[in-house]
């Protein structure tokens, strides 16, 4: 997988898990934790290089935090709240975490 496939599926994913906190019906902040989890260790299991991975873990931080506003002007009838900020931090953290203990649980280097 090349860099830009890379940037793209981590990003794609970032934005895909801030979706769940607003979704109506099983959406909600143990939702976007249990789905952060699980994309962080989707992620995490990828041969890719070191350097790749790296740039994997900002671009999915980065999915999740701007997509977070936008999924809660999308789904939600009241907008994102005060304090999507705060959620979003709370999913990067889980997801990078998962992300690195999985990678390093796999012990494979593709450099």
């Amino acid at each position: 997988m090349n860099d830009r496939q890379w940037i793209a599926t981590t990003a794609f994913g970032g934005v895909v898990v801030s979706a769940f906190l607003y979704l109506p019906i099983i959406g909600g902040m143990i939702a976007l934790l249990l789905v952060a989890a699980f994309q962080g260790a989707y992620l995490g299991w990828q041969p890719v290089p070191t350097p790749q991975f790296r740039m994997g873990g900002l671009s999915f931080a980065g999915g999740l935090f701007i997509g977070m506003p936008i999924m809660g002007i999308l789904l939600s009838p009241t907008g994102p709240g005060n304090l999507w900020g705060m959620a979003a931090g709370f999913a990067i953290v889980l997801g990078l975490a998962v992300m690195i203990v999985v990678r390093l649980v796999r012990g494979k280097k593709a450099d």
